[in-house]
Parts: structure tokens; sequence; C-alpha cells
């Protein structure tokens, strides 16, 4: 009997079975791959020539202790010597995947976006296996996922190139993202050499943040490992009262006081603006936001210098922002439909990114 079942299991040189199914913590995840590796296997393997109880026991096998323990606990109507190996099948899918929540399998599927970096096929394969749980009609699922493509693409480029073409199908959107993709790992190996150097080269320009170097919020010298170890994360400047940094490498600069002649009367202090200056960044996707003041005296907080522009149908006291490419307002001020979206990023002088809303186009 043992020589009949291994000559019928293994028809194929080499063929393995598949491994043990460990349902963890994704039991639903789990346990969809492993029942598509035991199909596999069974049909190369012609398990279909063996006796039920024979598969049965085969199936049972490969659990591993979590997994039988979970088998135990299944209550079926046929006793052991009957159950059949479908009966077994349908109880761990009962288990693991239960009944599918359509409203929240389509919430996952909707906000999927691909990451930075991540592999557009990896990307997609991941949207092809979310949207079998939406239950979207066959007729429409082709579309849907054509949108979804769109919509979560990482590249603005790719997903402006994607809008310009008319009768856009679900394949046309793969074989242009996917063209785009490789485009793009062509160019980096025409301009560097090969693939390898142009990651090697990109990796370079990051900063070891276990060395020692000098710090712009402090001044000193130390690791930026965790941004708290640095003497000025949490401390407020002297000079313009802002946050994490010390006035001795403050942006906004420092102010003279103005020099008096003796046996004369002094003269009023000048308003002196504050300097601003912007560090050199790699990401073109950043805006750097600086404000600009003026002071009265030594020990004056600050005076914003502001003007008089209009946001939707009020006028509105802004506060210049100088030496930034963008100036910031609360939203409230705008109407939601004049706000444009943005891939934009801000970041603060001290280094610390801003959400926004978008953009708006105001007049003076």
């Amino acid at each position: 009997m043992a020589t009949n079942y291994a000559s019928a299991t293994t028809p194929i040189p080499g063929l393995r079975p598949p491994d043990k199914l460990s349902l963890g913590s994704n039991s639903k995840e789990n346990w969809r791959l492993f029942y598509q590796r035991w199909t596999t296997y069974t049909k190369l393997a012609k398990m279909d020539q063996q006796p039920e109880n024979v598969k049965v026991a085969f199936f049972l096998h490969l659990l591993d202790d979590d997994a039988l323990r979970t088998f135990n606990s299944f209550q079926f109507n046929s006793p052991p010597e009957n159950r059949t190996i479908q009966e077994i099948i349908d109880q761990f899918d009962h288990f693991a995947i239960g009944d599918t929540n359509e409203t929240y399998e389509r919430y996952l599927f909707n906000k999927r976006k691909q990451e930075k970096g991540e592999a557009f096929d990896t990307f997609l394969a991941d949207l092809s296996r979310k949207i079998k749980s939406c239950n979207f009609c066959e007729q429409c699922r082709d579309s849907i996922l054509r949108d979804k493509i769109i919509l979560g693409i990482w590249s603005a480029e790719i997903q402006t190139d994607l809008l310009k073409v008319r009768a856009l199908d679900l394949q046309k959107s793969i074989d242009i993202c996917k063209a785009a993709e490789n485009a793009e790992s062509q160019n980096k190996m025409m301009r560097t050499g090969n693939i390898e150097d142009s990651t090697v080269n990109k990796i370079s320009h990051k900063r070891d943040m276990s060395t020692k170097r000098n710090c712009r919020y402090c001044g000193g010298n130390h690791t930026f490992a965790n941004k708290e170890k640095c003497p000025a994360y949490g401390k407020t400047c002297s000079k313009c009262k802002r946050q994490n940094h010390f006035a001795r490498v403050c942006k906004a600069g420092g102010y003279d006081k103005p020099r008096q002649s003796h046996g004369s009367q002094s003269h009023p202090k000048k308003k002196m603006v504050r300097t601003v200056h912007e560090e050199s960044e790699n990401d073109s996707d950043d805006d750097w936001i600086y404000t600009i003041n003026n002071d009265d005296d030594q020990d004056a907080i600050t005076k914003e210098v502001k003007c008089r522009m209009k946001a939707g149908q009020q006028d509105v006291i802004f506060l210049i922002d100088t030496g930034a490419t963008v100036n910031i307002l609360p939203q409230h001020l705008v109407k939601r439909e004049d706000i444009r979206p943005t891939i934009k990023r801000l970041t603060q002088y001290n280094g610390e990114t801003l959400k926004t809303a978008g953009v708006v186009r105001t007049d003076l």
C-alpha cells in the first residue's frame, strides 16, 4: 500500500508537497496561499486517484500543531471515517475567511496606494488580489482596477500621462506604467553605466545617522540617530522664540544695536530685517517656509511684516513669507472648491514638514 501511494502521489521526479499550514496572525491570507499550493500539488501528484481517507490523512499531515488544534475544534456532521477532504476544506474556509465584509474589503482596496520605491508589478499584484474580495461585477472589474491604478500611482508624471490617453483601458494603463518604470531604470543605467552603480550612488547621498557631525539646531557635534538626543530639542530660542534650536544657530539671524555717539542725543533704533537662509535639499518636491520679521528693540519678541490680501470675498491680513516659494493661510478662509491638490511638501526652518490641504490662488 505504501508503495502504491508513493508512486501515485509522486509521478513527477522531485515533486515536493507544500509546506505545512501555519495559520498565524494572518490566518486569512496564510490559508489562501496554502490552499492554492495544495490544489496545485494534488493535481500534479494525481491525488484524485487516491481513496478519500488517504487524501484526508495526507491533508492532516500538512497541518502544523496550531492548525491541527484548530481542526480538532471543528464540528462535523459525519463520523471521522466518513469525512471528505472537501468537508475539511470548507471548515477551514469558514474559520480563516468567514463571511466576507464587502464594505470593509472595498475600503482596503480603495485606500491602497503605491508606496515610494515600490515596483509597479508589486502594486498591481496587490490590487488584483484585493479586488477579488470586493464582489465587483465582472463587467466593471477591469475599469475599476484601471481607475485605481490611475488614482493610486505614486508618480504624478505617470498619472498625468494616463489621464491624457483617450479610451484608456486596463491593459493600456498597465503597459504605460510598466514602460515608464522601465524607461526610468534604463535612464539610470545610461547615466551611470549600470543599474547597480546608480543604486549605490543614490544611497551614498544619504547621511550616516550614526556618525557624529555638526548639528544645525544646537551648533554642537553629535550623532543623529535620534532627534531627541539633540540638546536643542524641545528648547525655545531666545532670539526668535521658536522651538528646537539655540540662538547661536538661529536662522532668523542676529540684529545689530544702533550705535550711539558720546555726548549726543541717541538716534531712534532702526528696524532691522532678520535674514533667512535656505539649506540645499535634493527633494524637488519640498518647499521651505520662512518668515520675515522686524524688531523695535533688542528684547522685543517680533513684529511681523504684513500685507492685506483677498481670500475669497474677504480681506485678510497676511504675514509675508520671504525667501519661500509659497505662503500659507488657514483653510477656513477659502472655499473648498478653490483648493487644488498638490504633491508639494512644505518644510519649516527646523526641518519639520507641514501637512497642507492644497494650493489656492489669491488676489493682492
